[in-house]
């Protein structure tokens, strides 16, 4: 049995300043050395963080603190595990040296058998990270954190134990099958390893050498993906000849598996363009110490941007790599061969030299030692913007590459090479990055924005925007794929510095907008290139990086995040985010023909696809569901009577058939209630309406129109807690519905005045007192924009609607005129603003609006909802005459989904689908004309749905996409 005794904590810590002196008259280590003017100090920890004095020291320290062991321990296996120290570590037990580890960003462990002694026991710590100290990496582009930054523990294994226990899932053909082996510590004979999961278990003996392998059947496990991020627990024991267990190891596995096949990185047999962001660790409190909450923090701002993949410069702690599989992300880790530029014709080099080859195995072996068995760990790197064209680079790439997959096969290989410096990389690797800032780097060092401000002269008066050329770029990538044309490219690192908070209309160097919009032009252009298998800008945050030219900009920190140092999203960020999350994956953006295959997508991507005109596999489904309680029973299975069912039975049938999806809210109940300014309101569970208003005519509508205006302009509106409000309830909603997308409101406030005063009210209203209905339009607006501003987050969701109704069956209500100046100024204001924040605007009025879609189009949305055929409203007519707008409904909810057959039903949403070529063109969500109401029999709802889910450019069967 292994027991594990956890050394973190507090120890004691002084800065050795004249370490040469020291070493020859004695050293810190020694259990009677006088720690009296030591300062306490947290382990894991980094002395840059300890106090301000060691903010910006590089040089030698000392760790020491004292445990306790049984009289057991000193006669078992021990063993110090170290999760990582930078970057030279010496240990010393009990006044001995027990051994020293080089690497500042891997796991090790060292054997101290024999060398405890019962009860108290001294442990000290020597650490240096000066740079003269450091072979790899040989040029540092991070902050060079010094300390033990990761745990420490002390292992006791008393008896036989499990030992380099590897899990492997494989293809099967009902499904996988899980390869369990290791090797055991201490063994003896006749024992017995059994894997259990799911309540079965399966056995195998150890076999002679102490050695086992068993396969494991799991048919029925789903794959683990980003979009699915599935873990099974696995349970490995060592059992003795009377089944005693005598070790135990605990595993939350994904069954996965990575392959490069036809240029393509292919995820459980399927392309799977990487759509990543580089993530080098930097925390503002804890420095290089990763904290539980730093990597929730980070990781879920990645996939709110949309990203399915992360690039870490340097290995990772394992609790990284477990919340990566739990959230749903691929990574890439790399030992720190980094930067490293001989000459090309230069002999003796640090590659041809075998201690530091040596050095670079030791790291990648240590790496896979604590990655293999997370699904999410996908790539391994051998190194970054090297000279591999060096003479003496190849051998020792191919010699690390090797290692590598000696130690995982199961993984793929890569490299990021800068500027297209190739060499014989691209023969080594299985898919190969490119690093290049073009756009950034050739225009500062050709004397560009370096300057400070006041060096930099009088700006031109007239707004010049500062160009974009990515010609040298496009160069460099047609001459690498044009010299090796078998090649698959990641783009792995570009982007600028920005300053956050720095805008700038004409985008200016080192400006946000300037960021944001080279991240633009650079993933567009990665969409020309089909061999572009993925992409990862630099970087996800702003970090401590004093290598940098000192200059009015810099300022000791790399600013090529997406967000800043404290994690606020720059407007890169929003780039970043609209790219991935429009980007549809695989075949699609190569153009698939209509009779091809276009890959499973997830509800987001299916939802932005339509959003953009884009080809689907299916097409998306826009529902209103918080009505119908026959409806909600068919889905969830519950016995449900009358009105009695709650807003999680909503949206559990909206996680399971929409990929759309407005607000839901619980039924209303039966009651009577009167507002504070008057109105008395009847509900009646599904509906509601006016039973009383508090005024008879006009001038008393008036009267109350304008306490209204009065209302909101002295109720101020605080952005942060708008903010802070709609992000709260959006995720709280999110976390209900799944990944179906929210299609929330926002109100230009037209209908609200109608809708209180009544038709023939309101009709005189408007005539009498035009400049008060202006007055309240232009407030109720003016308020609306600056709340949108302050919430608006395509992360959040991409797509808003602006419902009013302004029209009958017959045509609209009010004249041409009267729309012209009360109505569309006003859409259009929402609009733009929603579309600064790079959310798209659907547009809602029922009744038949046709006369009015030249004038609505020019109010800048994007589409409109919801269409009604029995008021000839026809989906197909008008997304055919109007292929630029997006369209929702017109599947009939009153006469066709409340009286007609399924087979009607399903007939007419595969018209729509057919007649539209939706599935080509994207622009079109299948909704029923109204929300599905009590009335609706529940085959018919499901057969809405199942109609759509069978007609795919990829499944047959009915199951959600």
């Amino acid at each position: 049995m292994t027991q594990h005794i956890d050394l973190n904590g507090t120890w004691d810590f002084v800065a050795d300043l004249d370490p040469k002196y020291h070493a020859i008259h004695g050293g810190f280590q020694t259990p009677d050395a006088n720690r009296r003017h030591w300062q306490k100090v947290p382990v894991p920890g980094v002395w840059q963080k300890y106090a301000e004095r060691y903010d910006i020291f590089e040089g030698v320290c000392w760790f020491a603190r004292e445990f306790t062991v049984s009289e057991a321990a000193t006669v078992a296996i021990a063993r110090l595990r170290f999760g990582a120290v930078n970057y030279l570590a010496n240990m010393y037990l009990n006044g001995e040296k027990v051994g020293s580890h080089e690497g500042g960003y891997t796991e090790f462990a060292l054997d101290v058998t024999g060398k405890l002694k019962p009860g108290v026991n001294h442990l000290a710590v020597q650490v240096d990270n000066r740079a003269t100290t450091i072979k790899w990496p040989p040029c540092l582009g991070y902050f060079n954190y010094g300390g033990i930054h990761r745990g420490v523990s002390l292992e006791i294994i008393e008896g036989p134990a499990l030992e380099d226990v590897r899990l492997e899932a494989n293809s099967a053909e009902n499904g996988w099958e899980l390869l369990v082996r290791g090797r055991l510590a201490d063994p003896s004979d006749k024992l017995i390893v059994r894997v259990s999961s799911d309540g079965m278990s399966w056995e195998d003996c150890v076999d002679e050498h102490g050695e086992f392998s068993t396969n494991v059947p799991c048919h029925d496990t789903p794959a683990w993906s980003p979009e699915n991020p599935h873990l099974k627990p696995v349970v490995v024991e060592l059992l003795d000849e009377a089944r005693k267990i005598l070790d135990r190891r605990e595993y939350d596995f994904g069954f996965r598996t990575i392959a490069m096949q036809d240029g393509k990185v292919q995820l459980n047999g399927r392309p799977y363009p990487l759509k990543g962001v580089c993530y080098v660790y930097d925390s503002e409190t804890t420095g290089l110490v990763m904290t539980p909450e730093q990597i929730e923090t980070d990781l879920l701002l990645m996939k709110e941007a949309g990203c399915n993949a992360v690039r870490c410069h340097y290995p990772m702690d394992a609790a990284f790599y477990a919340a990566c599989d739990r959230l749903g992300l691929l990574v890439w880790i790399e030992p720190p061969i980094y930067c490293y530029h001989p000459a090309d014709d230069e002999t003796g080099t640090r590659f041809a030299d075998p201690e530091w080859l040596a050095l670079a195995q030791k790291m990648a072996r240590e790496m896979i030692a604590v990655a293999r068995n997370h699904p999410s760990v996908a790539i391994y790197s051998i190194g970054n913007e090297c000279n591999t064209t060096n003479t003496e680079a190849e051998p020792f790439f191919r010699t690390l590459a090797t290692t590598i997959r000696e130690a995982d096969p199961t993984r793929l290989i890569s490299y990021a090479a800068l500027y297209g410096i190739v060499g014989p990389i691209a023969d080594i690797v299985d898919v190969l990055g490119i690093n290049s800032y073009w756009g950034w780097y050739d225009k500062i060092w050709g004397g560009k924005g370096l300057a400070p401000d006041d060096m930099e002269g009088e700006r031109p008066r007239e707004l010049r925007v500062e160009p974009i050329d990515l010609t040298p770029m496009r160069e460099m990538l047609d001459k690498v794929l044009t010299e090796k044309t078998n090649l698959a490219l990641l783009l792995t690192e570009f982007g600028a510095d920005s300053v956050p908070g720095d805008y700038s209309s004409s985008r200016d160097l080192w400006s946000e907008n300037y960021h944001a919009a080279l991240l633009r032009e650079i993933l567009a252009l990665a969409e020309d290139y089909p061999r572009i298998v993925g992409t990862f800008p630099f970087c996800f945050t702003d970090y401590r990086d004093p290598s940098k030219v000192h200059n009015g900009y810099w300022n000791e920190l790399n600013l090529k995040g997406v967000v800043d140092y404290h994690r606020n999203k720059k407007l890169a960020y929003s780039a970043l985010q609209t790219a991935y999350r429009t980007t549809a994956p695989g075949p699609v953006s190569e153009a698939a023909p209509a009779s091809g295959n276009t890959p499973k997508m997830t509800e987001l991507e299916r939802v932005l696809a339509t959003l953009n005109h884009q080809p689907v596999d299916r097409c998306a489904i826009l529902e209103q569901l918080s009505y119908n309680p026959r409806v909600i029973a068919d889905w969830t299975g519950k016995t449900i009577d009358g009105f009695n069912y709650t807003l999680d039975d909503i949206c559990e049938v909206i996680r399971q058939t929409c990929d759309l999806a407005m607000p839901p809210s619980a039924p209303r109940g039966t009651g009577r209630v009167t507002s504070p300014d008057g109105f008395v309101t009847q509900h009646d569970n599904w509906t509601s309406w006016h039973v009383s208003r508090p005024f008879d005519d006009e001038h008393g509508a008036a009267k109350w129109l304008r306490q209204k205006i009065q209302d909101i302009k002295s109720t101020p509106l605080d952005p942060e807690e708008s903010r802070n409000h709609y992000r709260q309830r959006m995720l709280d909603l999110q976390s209900k519905i799944g990944d179906t997308v929210i299609l929330n409101f926002s109100l230009t406030g037209f209908c609200h005045p109608f809708d209180a005063m009544g038709l023939e009210i309101f009709t005189f209203f408007q005539l009498e007192y035009p400049e008060l209905l202006k007055d309240y339009m232009e407030t109720n607006v003016s308020r609306e924009v600056h709340r949108v501003h302050a919430v608006a987050d395509p992360g959040l969701s991409p797509v808003i609607l602006i419902p009013e109704d302004f029209a009958t069956k017959q045509g609209p209500i009010f004249p041409p005129d009267f729309l012209q100046e009360f109505h569309y100024p006003y859409i259009r204001k929402l609009a733009d603003a929603w579309h600064e924040h790079d959310v798209h605007v659907l547009y809602h009025s029922d009744g038949n609006w046709k006369k009015a879609i030249t004038e609505l189009k020019a109010c800048n949305v994007d589409g409109f909802y919801c269409l009604e055929p029995n008021c000839g409203m026809d989906i197909v007519e008008l997304k055919n005459a109007h292929p630029d707008m997006v369209w929702a409904g017109g599947v009939d909810g009153v006469d066709l989904m409340e009286r007609g057959t399924p087979q009607q039903v399903t007939a007419e949403v595969q018209r729509h689908i057919r007649e539209t070529s939706a599935l080509e063109t994207g622009g079109m969500f299948v909704a029923s004309s109204s929300e599905i109401n009590p009335p609706i029999p529940p085959k018919n709802f499901r057969a809405m749905v199942e109609s759509v889910w069978n007609t795919s450019r990829i499944y047959s069967s009915p199951s959600k996409a």
